[in-house]
């Protein structure tokens, strides 16, 4: 909880217009914009080792009849130091990807980056001349190398040109310019990509952070950019700027920050630690909403799990109820047809009247007997629990008896089912149905048939 009030509070902090950091890059237009480096600014004597670094951003509009677009251009008479461009030729397999040839009259290294950048991203490039290998890294992976004997320098009468020449102009965004006379290993590489920029005391870095026109100077005051042709709105949002030394990433970030808010010094968070806790607040916010619906989800399956069995319990007892009435109406039927015969057998035989007449009092207990009804109401009131107590609420003097005529009905009997079930004759049920309709109030009003559908 408490690191969550800390990220609020930085957030807050971060998006006051006093503490916000703000990055600059530098946007060129691909028609004439280009930048001149001043030859004190980046001499290389000899074979000595150098490092080259940047972060690039293509344009969608590249100009699709220029073949090239010049990153770094060094010419000296007919030698030319370094030079670092882009490929445009239109249906060629290595368009948009990035190029690097030095020449020096006798040895002409070349390469070319394995991958195209024209995905609207940034990148980082690092060129590294290291003893007689020169070494290219995209994005802090080595990408591509060549073993290089020239003895060019990058030193000279005309300065070297950035983003532009020879009406091949660059069309995109630079961030983090830097030169340095010596060569960084792999492991400082990776850093500068992951950091943003990994700043020491021997290079000489152009951040655009100033927004300085005409003239820029580099963090350290080494070195000066000459703007050509630039127009206003050449500077857009860059990339965010990183301490030296210190850990990377999103926590790194906010740890310093918040250190930063302890010792009273200005919180300043970058644009890219912004969008990051906008995307993890919005992930955590997707995360939460799905295990939210993961959990509603299993909820409902549960609880359609648990209807569907009462459904399944309640269709089975039901077919278990209407089997058990089924067969006591048939056993009062053949009860009845039996007493019938006995009657009619009774009058042919008077000289067995006496034995006659005890088997149907017998067969008259059967059919009335109260065992029949109580198995009947058992199951029948496990079906619908409540039912004598609903009736009672409509009138108190309901009889246990017009209970049991209750359900027989509700069980959708016939008269003559339920007589022969009671034992009584058709018309007396007939009656029992009106004085119980009387006694609920429905007289006239509603069917006794459809009133106890509904309980």
């Amino acid at each position: 909880m408490q690191q969550v009030s800390t990220l609020l509070l930085l957030l807050f902090l971060a998006y006051s217009p006093v503490s916000l950091s703000q990055n600059y890059a530098l946007k060129f237009d691909g028609v004439d914009d280009f930048l001149e480096l001043e030859n004190s600014s980046f001499q290389i004597e000899s074979d000595q080792n150098f490092t080259v670094s940047f972060w690039i951003q293509l344009s969608n509009s590249t100009n699709p009849d220029v073949e090239k677009e010049y990153l770094f251009l060094k010419e000296t008479g007919e030698q030319h130091p370094l030079k670092i461009w882009i490929d445009t030729r239109v249906d060629d397999p290595d368009r948009f990807k990035i190029k690097v040839s030095r020449f020096d009259g006798e040895y002409s290294p070349s390469l070319t980056s394995s991958a195209s950048i024209n995905d609207g991203q940034w990148h980082h490039i690092a060129l590294v001349k290291n003893q007689r290998m020169l070494l290219f890294y995209l994005d802090g992976t080595m990408d591509a190398y060549v073993r290089d004997n020239t003895n060019g320098i990058l030193a000279g009468q005309s300065p070297a040109g950035i983003g532009g020449a020879d009406e091949a102009y660059f069309a995109g965004a630079l961030d983090n310019l830097s030169f340095r006379n010596q060569a960084l290993d792999a492991a400082a590489v990776k850093a500068e990509f992951v950091n943003g920029n990994n700043r020491s005391d021997d290079q000489i870095l152009f951040d655009f952070d100033s927004k300085e026109t005409n003239v820029i100077s580099s963090s350290a005051g080494q070195g000066q950019l000459i703007m050509k042709n630039f127009e206003e709105g050449a500077f857009i949002e860059g990339l965010p700027d990183f301490q030296e030394g210190g850990s990377t990433g999103w926590w790194a970030e906010l740890t310093r920050a918040y250190e930063n808010y302890r010792n009273g010094e200005p919180v300043n968070l970058s644009s890219r630690f912004m969008w990051q806790t906008i995307f993890m607040l919005l992930g955590a916010a997707a995360f939460s909403y799905g295990v939210f619906r993961w959990i509603l989800f299993q909820r409902q399956k549960a609880a359609r799990e648990r209807e569907e069995k009462i459904q399944t319990e309640l269709s089975s007892k039901k077919k278990e109820l209407v089997s058990q009435t089924l067969h006591l109406v048939n056993k009062n039927a053949v009860l009845n047809d039996l007493k019938e015969d006995l009657t009619n057998y009774q009058k042919a035989s008077e000289g067995s009247i006496k034995e006659i007449n005890k088997i149907i009092r017998n067969l008259k207990m059967e059919n009335a007997s109260e065992a029949n009804w109580e198995v009947f109401k058992s199951q029948f009131m496990e079906m619908h629990d409540g039912f004598d107590r609903k009736l009672r609420e409509k009138n108190q003097s309901i009889t246990d008896n017009e209970i049991r005529l209750a359900a027989l009905v509700k069980m959708k009997l016939s008269n003559k089912e339920i007589a022969e079930m009671l034992n009584v004759q058709p018309e007396s049920v007939k009656k029992s149905k009106f004085r119980l309709k009387k006694k609920l109030s429905l007289e006239g009003v509603k069917d006794l048939n459809v009133f106890l559908e509904g309980l």
